[in-house]
C-alpha cells in the first residue's frame, strides 16, 4: 500500500482527506509527531504563502524524519535553519512524499484590489459574524457572489520531478467551488460522520451554485459533487496513478481462494445479536481451537469514530454508530471486506453487524453467497447479569440504561438479521453453549489446533506492528496490559529477543520513540486505547487477538 503524508494540525480536515483518499490503494499518515508541522505565515499573497508553507513543512519533517535518537545523542548535525531556501539539502534527508492543503475564501463584493479573505479565512472567520458580513454585502447591492478554492500543495521527492525541471520540487492541485453566501444563517449539529460539513467553518454559510441550502446541511453525496478540497485531491490522485504509484481499489473477481489442501467442508460466519449474547466468547473460541481469524465489526466502529472525533470526543459512540449506519450502511461492512481481502485468512468469523445491509455489503464485496449467518440470543436480564460479570470499561451496571442501549441496537435492523439467519440460543452452561456450537458449525473430521505461544528461539524480520501486536498478545496471557509505549518497547525487548523489526528496508531498534510514532501516526482496529490516570495505555482489541493468533502459528 502506498504510504503518503499529509502536515496538518487540523483532525476535521484529516478525516475529510481521508475519507477522499478511500477508493485508492493509499495509506494516509498524519504528521510524524505533535505540534505544528510546518509555520504559516499570515500574508495574503497566496503564492508566497504556498511556497513559505511547503518549505517550513519540508524543513520540520525533514528534522522529525531523521533519527531523533541521533539528534539527542548529538551524533547528527543538520542545519535547516529558517533561512534555507534550498530544498536540496532537507531532500537529502527523506524522500517520502507529504502535501499540506490550504483553503481560501473569495467574497466578490467586498474583494476590490486583492481577494477578500483570501488566504485569510481561518482569522477571518474568526473574526467576523454573520450579521455583520450580511451588512457589508447589503451595502454593495447584496452581491452574495463567493467560490472556494483548496489548494493541495505536493512534494516531489527527486525521483518524481521531470527530467530538466529537477528544480521544481512541489507540484499544486487546486480546485474550486462557485456559490454565494447564505441569505440567513441556520443552527444545526455538525454531521458526526462527516465532521468537514460543521457549523464552524465557512461551509455553514457557503451555498454551491445550483443548491438551495448551505454545504454543511446537503447529503453527503451532493456535497461531493461541489466539495472543492475533493476536486484538488482528486487532481493529485490522477497524478499519483499517472506515476503508477498508487491504484484504485477494486472488488474481487472470484470468491477468496482459500487452501487446496482443505479435505472437510467447513463455513465462514456472521455471528450477529444483542449485547452480552455470546457472540465474542463463541468466536474467540473458534478462533483458538479451529484456527479461524475473529473479526469484530465494532473495532471498526471505534476507529471510524477516533478518527473523526479523537479520543476525548463528550459524543457517545452508540449514537454514533446509529447516525453513521443510518447516513452509510457500508461505512464499517467495507473496511471489514478490504481487511478480509487484504489479510486473505483461511477461515473467518464477523461479529458486530447491526443491520442486513452491512451482511449484504460484505457479501457483494467478497462475491461471496455462503457466508453463514447465525444470530445468537438470550433473554434480556441473563444478558444483563453478563454485562455485570464481564466488567468492562463500557459496562453499565443500570438495567434500565442497559435496555434503552440495547433498544438502540434493535433499531439499527437487529430484528432483519435475525429473520434472515439460522437461531443459536445461549442461556446454558457455557461448556454446553460452546459444545453445542461446535458440533452444529465444525465438522467432525476437523482438527481441533493446539495452539501454542511458545516463541522461543523463533527468529525472523517482521513489521514493527506485528511484534507491538505478539508483545501485546503475551503480556495479556499474564494479564499485565494495558501497557504504555514505553512498556511495549521494554516488553518486545524481553519476550521477543530474537525478532527483528523491520521499517523501509532498515533494521530498527524498538525503543519508546518509534513505538509511540507509530500510534501517533494513526488508530488501528488491532488496538484498543485506555486512558488509565490520564496516561494512555493499548491493549489489544477482539480483532487484534485473533490477529496475534494468525501470525503466531505463521511464526511456529
Amino acid at each position: 500500500m502506498f504510504k503518503i503524508i499529509f502536515l496538518s494540525s487540523n483532525n476535521t480536515k484529516i478525516s475529510h482527506v481521508s475519507y477522499l483518499l478511500e477508493g485508492f490503494d493509499v495509506e494516509l499518515l498524519p504528521p510524524p509527531d505533535y505540534g505544528k508541522p510546518y509555520i504559516e505565515p499570515r500574508i495574503s499573497n497566496r503564492e508566497e504563502l504556498l511556497a513559505l508553507s511547503i518549505e517550513s513543512a519540508n524543513q520540520r519533517l525533514a528534522r522529525k524524519l531523521c533519527s531523533k535518537d541521533d539528534f539527542d545523542s548529538g551524533t547528527m548535525e543538520i542545519d535547516l535553519g529558517p533561512g534555507v531556501k534550498d530544498f536540496s539539502i532537507s531532500a537529502a534527508h527523506q524522500n517520502r512524499i507529504f502535501f499540506i492543503e490550504d483553503t481560501s475564501v473569495v467574497i466578490d463584493a467586498l474583494s476590490v484590489a486583492t481577494e477578500y479573505p483570501g488566504v485569510d479565512i481561518k482569522y477571518w472567520m474568526r473574526e467576523n459574524d454573520f450579521a455583520q458580513v450580511d451588512k457589508k454585502l447589503k451595502r454593495k447591492k447584496n452581491n452574495r457572489k463567493v467560490f472556494v478554492r483548496s489548494d493541495i500543495v505536493l512534494y516531489l521527492p527527486p525521483a518524481l520531478r521531470e527530467k530538466g525541471n529537477e528544480g521544481q520540487v512541489y507540484k499544486v492541485f487546486t480546485g474550486e467551488t462557485k456559490g454565494t453566501l447564505t441569505h440567513e444563517e441556520y443552527e444545526f449539529e455538525v454531521n458526526s460522520l462527516y465532521p468537514w460539513l460543521d457549523n464552524k467553518t465557512f461551509n455553514k454559510w457557503f451555498i454551491p451554485l445550483g443548491e438551495s441550502d448551505v454545504i454543511s446541511r446537503l447529503p453527503i453525496e451532493v456535497a461531493l459533487k461541489h466539495d472543492f478540497r475533493k476536486k484538488a485531491i482528486d487532481q493529485m490522485l490522477s497524478f499519483l496513478e499517472s506515476k503508477r504509484l498508487i491504484k484504485r481499489k477494486g472488488h474481487v473477481p472470484a470468491q477468496v481462494p482459500y487452501s487446496q489442501i482443505e479435505l472437510f467442508s467447513s463455513f465462514d460466519f456472521v455471528f450477529c445479536g444483542p449485547t452480552c449474547s455470546g457472540k465474542t466468547v463463541l468466536a474467540s473460541f473458534l478462533s483458538k481451537k479451529f484456527s479461524y481469524l475473529h473479526i469484530e465489526a465494532s473495532d471498526f466502529m471505534k476507529k471510524i469514530f477516533y478518527e473523526r472525533h479523537g479520543l476525548d470526543s463528550a459524543l457517545d459512540i452508540n449514537a454514533f454508530a446509529k447516525e453513521a449506519l443510518e447516513l452509510d450502511s457500508g461505512v464499517v461492512a467495507n473496511q471489514v471486506a478490504d481487511y478480509i481481502l487484504s489479510t486473505r485468512p483461511y477461515r473467518f468469523i464477523v461479529t458486530g453487524f447491526r443491520c442486513a445491509d452491512e451482511i449484504e455489503i460484505l457479501q457483494r464485496r467478497l462475491n461471496r453467497k455462503d457466508l453463514r449467518l447465525i444470530y445468537i440470543d438470550s433473554p434480556v436480564e441473563l444478558r444483563f447479569k453478563r454485562n455485570v460479570a464481564r466488567d468492562r470499561s463500557d459496562t453499565t451496571r443500570d438495567y434500565k440504561q442497559f435496555v434503552e442501549r440495547n433498544s438502540v441496537q434493535e433499531s439499527m435492523g437487529l430484528p432483519r438479521i435475525k429473520e434472515i439467519s439460522e437461531f443459536l440460543n445461549n442461556e446454558s452452561t457455557l461448556f454446553s453453549y460452546l459444545r453445542a456450537a461446535a458440533k452444529n458449525f465444525v465438522s467432525s473430521e476437523v482438527r481441533m489446533d493446539k495452539f501454542s505461544c511458545d516463541l522461543t528461539g523463533k527468529t525472523g524480520f517482521l513489521p514493527l506492528e506485528q511484534v507491538i501486536i505478539l508483545s501485546l498478545f503475551l503480556e495479556g496471557l499474564d494479564g499485565a496490559t494495558p501497557l504504555t509505549t514505553s512498556e511495549i518497547a521494554r516488553s518486545i525487548k524481553n519476550r521477543l529477543l530474537n525478532l527483528r523489526v523491520k521499517g523501509d528496508g532498515v533494521v530498527l531498534q524498538v525503543n519508546k520513540n518509534n513505538v509511540s510514532r507509530y500510534f501517533n501516526q494513526k488508530f488501528n482496529i488491532h488496538f484498543k486505547v485506555v486512558k488509565v490516570d490520564r496516561i494512555i495505555k493499548y491493549e489489544l482489541s477482539q480483532t487484534g487477538k485473533s490477529a496475534a493468533m494468525m501470525f503466531i502459528r505463521k511464526l511456529l
